[in-house]
């Protein structure tokens, strides 16, 4: 089987890191993977040039990647019709809404993958992705939120809708031991203002009096960094709050982590919990964030508040026993997540797609 996938670009993220072990994992299924990045760009690009995977760029910028740049889709069809995959498989809103425009006519399905829940957008996006709803063989949900989303924004054509939770690469954990020992508590995604991290950096300050030994550790880059080293420098919390930049080693930092945290605005699936849950890593979560669909009974739930914040921290460094039960449940509830299990339904996804025709 040979499958496409269309992507708006390559940056460094979640949604990528996914598509990255998805791809190197097909193998395993029979499936032949293509990449077509719309956009030609991305720090990742390379990682999957090197990869093996044959990686196809279409522009050489985020204008490519414009609804009006009809000549994307031309170049887009033009690649569809030189690979003749089985299945196209698109993720993020441009290769979404190019994926399906470009296979209008053709007979091969298209199965459109949606991450984020906050997908109402624009008004002309919301007329385009119920418009293309039409050439959707089916939709993939990363929870049961954003199908709730689908549902409302896109699936005018009352297409298929499953929901698949990300799976993660046990491989990377391979020789890593959780320090039982540490008084780090972790973040990690993107440095934008839907994270809440100058939320997180200022919940910090407020128990660092009474935790002067613990350090807060964000993994990540973006716009918000500037902001954000400020804020630490006027807070004073040089010393105990570090900013890593983007890290390609994140099950190690967690191995070194006592708490994690995500007090997201709004999250999909966030693949850095489901890591920290596997390494027995208890996480304080909002309830934007879609792994409390299944993490519920190893996280605690956060108002999205610097007060509420810093009082769930507070529990988990000092109730010892309420520690240990979440480590150990989180360890429990994340066994079924692999990359392996995600693949395989995937690839079900396909084949059930295929079966029953366009």
């Amino acid at each position: 089987m040979k499958v496409l996938y269309v992507i708006g670009a390559l940056p460094y993220g979640g949604v990528e890191n996914l598509l990255f072990e998805t791809v190197n994992n097909m193998k395993h299924y029979g499936v032949t993977p293509y990449i077509v990045n719309l956009a030609g760009i991305g720090e990742q690009h390379q990682a999957f040039v090197n990869s093996g995977i044959e990686t196809i760029s279409v522009g050489k910028g985020n204008g490519y990647i414009k609804t009006h740049r009809l000549d994307t889709a031309w170049k887009l069809r033009k690649i569809i019709k030189s690979i003749a995959p089985d299945v196209i498989h698109t993720m993020h809103f441009s290769a979404d809404f190019f994926g399906r425009l470009s296979a209008l006519f053709m007979n091969i399905p298209v199965i459109v993958h949606i991450h984020n829940p906050r997908i109402a957008g624009k008004i002309h996006r919301k007329i385009l992705n119920r418009a293309l709803s039409y050439k959707t063989s089916a939709y993939i949900s990363v929870s049961q939120e954003v199908k709730k989303q689908v549902e409302l924004y896109h699936n005018l054509a009352v297409k298929p809708n499953k929901v698949i939770y990300n799976g993660i690469n046990r491989d990377k954990f391979a020789n890593l031991q959780k320090d039982k020992n540490s008084k780090q508590i972790f973040a990690c995604g993107r440095l934008v203002k839907l994270k809440n991290f100058d939320i997180l950096i200022k919940a910090f300050g407020k128990i660092y009096d009474y935790h002067p030994d613990y350090q807060l550790v964000i993994a990540g880059d973006g716009p918000e960094k500037n902001s954000l080293k400020k804020l630490i420098k006027d807070t004073g919390l040089e010393n105990n709050v570090f900013l890593t930049g983007y890290r390609t080693d994140i099950p190690y930092l967690l191995s070194k982590s006592n708490i994690f945290v995500m007090p997201s605005e709004s999250e999909g699936f966030g693949i850095a919990h489901l890591e920290a849950m596997f390494m027995g890593v208890p996480a304080i979560i909002s309830e934007n964030v879609g792994t409390k669909e299944i993490a519920a009974n190893c996280s605690l739930i956060c108002d999205k508040t610097e007060e509420d914040i810093a009082e769930k921290i507070d529990l988990l460094i000092k109730d010892k026993k309420l520690y240990e039960k979440l480590s150990f449940e989180a360890k429990r509830l994340s066994e079924d997540f692999t990359i392996d299990n995600y693949c395989s339904q995937l690839v079900n996804l396909y084949n059930q797609v295929l079966k029953n025709g366009l």
